[in-house]
């Protein structure tokens, strides 16, 4: 089952779905599959993509239903995750529902995140 859609600058698609983080690449006609590994802190922190966005500094952001926001910084093959924290800021809550611009985006921040 999709959850989200994401087409890059180059074509490609990103695909979120119940069971990971596909990526649908044009150019060499393949998928890549990524998805949650319990014990790796590096990979997706949950298995079901609700999100998916790409910042113009090229990180790919990926929203997950209750296991929070991970990041995939430029360049990087592995990604960040924030989880639930009361620190000011920080998550308060790990269902990550989609991302949308900032209308303010020149003056404030590109991304913002609904929970």
């Amino acid at each position: 089952m999709i959850k989200s859609l994401w087409k890059d600058n180059d074509g490609s698609i990103w695909i979120g779905t119940l069971t990971g983080l596909d990526h649908l690449n044009y150019k060499t006609d393949s998928i890549t599959h990524l998805y949650s590994e319990q014990d790796n802190e590096y990979a997706l922190s949950q298995k079901t993509i609700s999100s998916i966005f790409r910042d113009k500094e090229s990180n790919l952001w990926v929203g997950t239903h209750r296991g929070g926001l991970n990041i995939s910084y430029a360049k990087l093959s592995f990604f960040k995750t924030f989880r639930l924290s009361p620190k000011k800021g920080a998550l308060h809550y790990e269902d990550i529902k989609t991302f949308g611009k900032h209308p303010m985006e020149k003056s404030g921040p590109e991304l913002m995140v609904a929970v």
